[in-house]
């Protein structure tokens, strides 16, 4: 698809469907396609799963909120799965009016997921501090996360 002079969104997903933007944001580059289209392939996959990400991790998810609020990137940063930035300056995963933002939050922990499990198979070993290794909340999604769609595979080390 292509959205009307912008370049957003970049893609969606609903119904085992994606649609992507063949000029958006996101797509400037070989790996920001393969993140965004797993992003998307997440939310057919958690909605497949009964709307997962809003049963497992609302609470956290809240409670981080709560703590932070949506805006205050320093505080939401030991939180965010992924660095992708908003308009407005804030965390992807964190945007608000972006219906229930958890969605969002889990599909970006599924990326995370994804670059460090391709991380560990070609080079051994993480460059940045692993996921999961972050505040308490951090590991319960993951854990969450792994056990519901990867098999409880997770080729990253523990803490």
């Amino acid at each position: 698809m292509r959205s009307v002079g912008k370049r957003t969104p970049s893609a969606y997903a609903t119904s085992w469907a994606i649609e992507y933007n063949v000029a958006g944001s996101l797509l400037t580059s070989a790996g920001g396609v393969r993140e965004t289209l797993f992003h998307e392939l997440f939310h057919n996959n958690d909605e497949d799963h009964g709307d997962w990400s809003a049963r497992r991790l609302q609470a956290d998810y809240d409670a981080i909120l709560a703590r932070c609020g949506a805006r205050s990137v320093a505080c939401l940063a030991p939180y965010a799965p992924n660095n992708t930035m908003v308009r407005g300056g804030t965390y992807y995963a964190f945007q608000p009016n972006n219906g229930n933002a958890v969605h969002e939050y889990a599909a970006e922990l599924a990326v995370r997921y994804f670059k460090e499990q391709s991380e560990m198979l070609s080079a051994g070993v993480l460059a940045r501090r692993a996921f999961k290794c972050g505040p308490v909340q951090n590991a319960r999604a993951w854990r969450a996360l792994v056990e519901e769609f990867f098999a409880g595979r997770d080729l990253v080390p523990g803490c």
